[in-house]
C-alpha cells in the first residue's frame, strides 16, 4: 500500500487526492460487488439453482459406491447368535470388486463370521454380505466395516452388544426388561394402595435348555412398601405349576419353612412347572404385591443377597437369592436388574451419548470506513 503525504494549503493536491480516493473507492466496490455475483452464481449452480444445463453435484462426481450396515446395533443373548446385513450400491457406473473387512475391538466380546469376504458391483447394482455374531463374553464393543475398492475406501459402523439374560424388577404387565433399571410409580398410601412389580426373565436359554422353575427372593423397605403377596398369572411356566415355597414378610402362606433369608422386608416364591418352550421368552415369571405404607421418591426393590450357599442355590454370581431351574445340576448364568418405587415428584439423569459436529463459522469485521461505503474483511 501507498500512502501520499499532501502538503496542506495546496488545493490542486486537495482535488487529485480527491479524484484518487474516489477512484479507489469505486474500484474497490466494484470488486466486492463482482465477487458477491461470483458467489451467489456458484451457490446456484452447485445446488441446481441456476441454469438448466449446469451439470449437478452427483453428476459430476466420478463412479463410486455406497455402503451400509442394518441394523447398526447387533444385541446377542447369553449363547446366541445374531447377524447384521451389509448393503453396497454403485452410484455413478461404479463397477469392480469391493473387498470387506472388519475394524474395531469386536473379538473382546464376540466371534465374527462375514460372508462373503468381497463382492462384485456392475453398472446400478446392489450387492450383499452377511455377518454373524457368536457371543463369547458380556459386554458392548463398537467398530466398523469397511468397503475397499482399488483406491476408493467407505465405512459403516457397527455396535455389538452381548449379554446373558436377565431378571429385572419391572412395572406390572411387563415382558422384558428395559436396558436401564423401571422406575415403579404408585399412588399416595391409603388404606387400599398396592403395587404390582413384575418380575421378568427376559433372554432366551441356551441351545438345548429349557426353563422349568425358579426360586427367587425380592426386598424392600417394609415400612413404605410391605410384602402382601404374589401372582403367578401369565408366568412362562407351563402346564400344572407347583408352588414349592412362599414366605412372604417372613411367613410362610402355604405353612411350608421359611429360609434365614426371609425377613419382614422379602417376598420369597419358588416355583415348578413344564419346560418352557424357548418361544415363550422373555416373559413374567410372577408378580410381586405390596401394600404402600409410605412415601419416597427412590426406595430400591432388589434380590435378597447371601444365597448361594449349598443349602440356597443362585444362577448370579454375586449370590442373589435368583435362581432359573432348567432340569442341569447346574445353574444358569443369570444377570439382575432392580427397580425404583417412587410416590413423589421426583427426576431421573440418564447420560446419553453425545455426538458433536463442528462447523467452519465465518466471521466480517469493517477494515475501513468511507463516506457511504464500508469495506468488510472476511475471517
Amino acid at each position: 500500500m501507498t500512502i501520499f503525504s499532501l502538503e496542506r494549503g495546496s488545493s490542486r493536491k486537495k482535488i487529485l487526492a480527491g479524484i484518487l480516493i474516489l477512484f479507489l473507492t469505486m474500484t474497490l466496490a466494484s470488486t466486492q460487488y463482482l465477487g458477491i455475483q461470483s458467489i451467489v452464481h456458484s451457490a446456484q449452480t452447485s445446488s441446481g439453482n441456476g441454469a438448466g444445463n449446469s451439470p449437478s453435484a452427483s453428476e459430476a462426481a466420478g463412479p463410486d459406491f455406497s455402503i451400509s450396515v442394518n441394523p447398526s446395533i447387533v444385541r446377542v443373548d447369553h449363547g446366541q447368535s445374531g447377524s447384521a446385513a451389509i448393503f453396497l450400491t454403485s452410484m455413478n457406473s461404479f463397477s469392480g470388486v469391493v473387498s470387506l473387512s472388519l475394524l474395531g475391538n469386536f473379538q473382546r466380546t464376540a466371534t465374527l463370521d462375514l460372508q462373503p469376504g468381497s463382492v462384485t458391483l456392475g453398472p446400478g447394482e446392489t450387492a450383499s454380505a452377511t455377518i454373524t455374531v457368536f457371543d463369547d463374553s458380556s459386554g458392548i464393543s463398537n467398530g466398523t466395516v469397511l468397503g475397499n475398492s482399488e483406491n476408493t475406501v467407505h465405512s459403516a459402523s457397527l455396535t455389538i452388544v452381548a449379554a446373558p439374560s436377565v431378571v429385572c424388577v419391572s412395572p406390572d404387565g411387563s415382558t422384558s426388561c428395559n436396558e436401564t433399571p423401571s422406575m415403579l410409580t404408585g399412588p399416595a398410601p391409603l388404606r387400599s394402595s398396592q403395587l404390582r412389580v413384575a418380575v421378568v426373565l427376559d433372554g432366551t436359554p441356551p441351545p438345548g435348555y429349557l426353563i422349568d422353575g425358579f426360586d427367587i427372593t425380592l426386598l424392600t423397605d417394609h415400612t413404605l412398601l410391605r410384602p402382601a403377596g404374589f401372582d403367578l398369572t401369565g408366568t412362562i411356566l407351563q402346564g400344572s405349576i407347583t408352588i414349592l415355597g412362599d414366605c412372604i414378610g417372613g411367613v410362610s402362606r402355604t405353612g411350608g419353612r421359611c429360609f434365614p433369608t426371609d425377613t419382614i422386608d422379602t417376598i420369597h416364591v419358588a416355583a415348578a412347572g413344564l419346560f418352557a418352550a424357548p418361544a415363550a421368552f422373555p416373559g413374567p415369571l410372577f408378580t410381586a404385591i405390596y401394600n404402600i405404607t409410605g412415601s419416597s421418591s427412590s426406595t430400591p426393590i432388589d434380590f435378597q443377597a447371601g444365597c448361594g450357599t449349598a443349602g440356597t442355590l443362585s444362577s448370579v454370581p454375586s449370590g442373589a437369592c435368583v435362581f432359573i431351574e432348567n432340569g442341569s445340576p447346574i445353574p444358569l448364568s443369570e444377570a439382575i436388574q432392580a427397580g425404583t418405587f417412587s410416590n413423589l415428584p421426583s427426576f431421573s439423569i440418564t447420560r446419553v451419548q453425545q455426538f458433536w459436529q463442528f462447523s467452519e463459522v465465518r466471521r466480517t469485521f469493517p477494515l475501513f470506513q468511507l463516506p457511504g461505503l464500508t469495506i468488510l474483511a472476511e475471517t
